[in-house]
C-alpha cells in the first residue's frame, strides 16, 4: 500500500510540476507583449500612492518593473521563510516564486496602474515576518514585529481600507506566539509597546493626511445597509418614508442598474439629506427589514461573493458566460485581452482549468503521503502557520465581500488566491 502511495505521489507531484511550468511560460510570454501596454483602472488609494506611485503613471514601464520585483522578492522570500527542505535550493525556490508571479490575476496588477499589486506584495512580506515569529522560536522577535508595522503602514497609506485590514496579521500572530513570548515576560512587553506605537504611527499619519478610512460609523452602517439591499432596491425603496423616496428616487435607479453606483450616486445623497446620526438609524433599520425579507439571498449572494474572492479561477469563467452575479471581472478581463486577445484568452483559460486541477491533484498527493507516514500538518509551527494566514486572508476577503457589493473585484485579494499555490507548492517538501 505504501509502494503504490509512493508511486502515485511522485506522479502527482510530476504533474503538478509540469503544469506550474506551463503556467509559468505563459505567463512570461504574456508578460513580454504586454510590458510596453498601459492597463489602467479607477481606484482611490490612499495618500502614498496618489502622491507617489501615481508619479510613476507617465512612464508606467517603470512602475511595472517596480511591482514586478516587488513581487519576485516578497514570493521569494516567503517560500524561503518557510524552510520547505524540498526548496532547498536557491533556484527551486526562484521557481516557485515565479509560479505566484504568473499567476494571472495577480500578473495583471503587476502589469497595471494600482495600488493592488504593490498591496499583495506587502500583504505576503508582512505574512512572510508574522510566520517567521510564529514558526522560529529562536527569531529576533522585535526585530521581525517592526518589519512587519512597517509594511502594515505603507499598507495603510496606500489603500485606506489596511489602516485596520494591516494590522490583523501582526495582532493574529502575536497571539499565536504568546506561549513563546511569555518566556521572558520583557519580551511580550517590547512587542506590545512596538504594536502600540505603530498602531499610533499609522493612526497620526493618517489623521495628519486627512486619509479617509471605511471604518467609521457612517461607512459601516451603510455598508451593512447597501451588502443586504442592494439587489432588492428597487422593490423595496417603494416601501420607505415617501420624502426620503422622492428626494433620492433618481440615485436610487442609478444604484440598482449599476455595480458600484450604490456609494457613488445613493451614499451622497442620502448624506446630504438625513443628519448623521438619522443616516446610520436609517440604514440599520432598512438592513434590519432587508434580512427579515431576504435573508436565504442575501446569504447566497454573500457566499457567491467570499467565493468569487477566495477561489477566483474556480468562479472567473462562470462570470465570463454572464452566470453567477454582476461584477468586476468583466471589465478586468476586457481590459487584459485588449492587447493580446488570444494569447491572453489562453492564458486565462488555462491558469482557471489547471487551478482546479492542481486542487484535485494536490488532495491526492497529500492523501498518499498520508498513508506514507508524511504527517504535513503534525507540527504546532504548521497549524499555526495556516491558522494565521487563513484568519488574516479570511478577514480581508469577509471585509471585500461586505463592502464591495454588487462589484466583486479580484484584484482586491490576490494573496487570498495565491495560498492555495502556496499550499499545493508545500507539497514538494521533503520531511527532514
Amino acid at each position: 500500500m505504501k509502494k503504490a502511495a509512493r508511486h502515485l505521489s511522485e506522479i502527482g507531484k510530476r504533474i503538478l510540476f509540469i503544469g506550474f511550468s506551463i503556467q509559468i511560460i505563459l505567463g512570461v510570454i504574456w508578460m513580454c507583449f504586454n510590458f510596453t501596454n498601459s492597463q489602467k483602472f479607477t481606484v482611490s488609494g490612499g495618500v502614498l500612492y496618489q502622491n507617489l506611485i501615481l508619479k510613476f503613471e507617465t512612464i508606467f514601464p517603470a512602475l511595472y518593473l517596480l511591482q514586478l520585483g516587488l513581487a519576485l522578492f516578497a514570493g521569494y522570500h516567503f517560500i524561503h521563510q518557510l524552510k520547505w527542505t524540498g526548496f532547498g535550493s536557491r533556484l527551486s525556490e526562484i521557481w516557485g516564486s515565479l509560479v505566484l508571479l504568473t499567476f494571472p490575476m495577480a500578473m495583471q496588477c503587476h502589469l497595471a496602474i494600482s495600488p493592488y499589486s504593490i498591496v499583495g506584495s506587502l500583504c505576503l512580506l508582512e505574512l512572510t515576518f508574522v510566520l517567521k515569529l510564529v514558526r522560529d522560536k529562536a527569531c529576533r522577535t522585535v526585530w521581525e514585529v517592526t518589519k512587519g508595522g512597517v509594511c502594515w503602514l505603507l499598507l495603510s497609506l496606500i489603500l485606506p481600507e489596511y489602516i485596520i485590514l494591516g494590522g490583523i496579521p501582526l495582532l493574529v500572530g502575536v497571539l499565536f506566539s504568546l506561549r513563546t513570548l511569555l518566556h521572558p515576560v520583557k519580551k511580550l512587553g517590547m512587542v506590545i509597546l512596538l504594536l502600540a506605537a505603530f498602531a499610533g504611527l499609522v493612526t497620526g499619519t493618517t489623521n495628519l493626511t486627512d486619509q479617509e478610512h471605511p471604518f467609521r460609523s457612517k461607512d459601516i452602517a451603510y455598508a451593512v445597509f447597501s451588502r443586504t439591499g442592494w439587489s432588492f432596491l428597487m422593490g423595496d425603496a417603494a416601501y420607505w418614508d415617501q420624502e426620503v423616496y422622492q428626494a433620492v428616487n433618481y440615485e436610487v435607479m442609478q444604484a440598482y442598474l449599476r455595480p458600484g453606483a450604490m456609494e457613488t450616486e445613493l451614499k451622497p445623497k442620502l448624506e446630504e439629506y438625513f443628519t448623521e446620526e438619522d443616516f446610520i438609524s436609517f440604514c440599520y433599520e432598512r438592513a434590519k427589514v432587508n434580512l427579515s425579507l431576504h435573508s436565504k439571498v442575501i446569504i447566497r449572494q454573500m457566499t457567491w461573493d467570499g467565493l468569487g474572492y477566495s477561489v477566483t479561477p474556480l468562479i472567473l469563467p462562470m462570470q465570463l458566460k454572464g452566470k453567477a452575479y454582476d461584477s468586476a471581472s468583466g471589465r478586468n478581463y476586457e481590459i487584459m485581452i485588449n492587447h493580446t486577445p488570444s494569447l491572453t484568452k489562453d492564458y486565462v483559460a488555462y491558469s482557471c482549468w489547471w487551478f482546479g486541477c492542481m486542487l484535485l491533484i494536490g488532495l491526492v498527493c497529500f492523501i498518499t503521503d498520508c498513508i506514507q507516514g508524511v504527517h504535513r500538518l503534525k507540527t504546532r509551527g504548521t497549524l499555526s502557520s495556516i491558522f494565521v494566514c487563513a484568519i488574516s486572508l479570511g478577514v480581508v476577503t469577509f471585509f471585500y465581500t461586505v463592502w464591495t457589493v454588487g462589484m466583486m473585484d479580484y484584484k482586491c485579494t490576490i494573496v487570498a488566491n495565491q495560498m492555495w499555490l502556496l499550499g499545493t507548492l508545500s507539497l514538494f517538501r521533503k520531511e527532514a
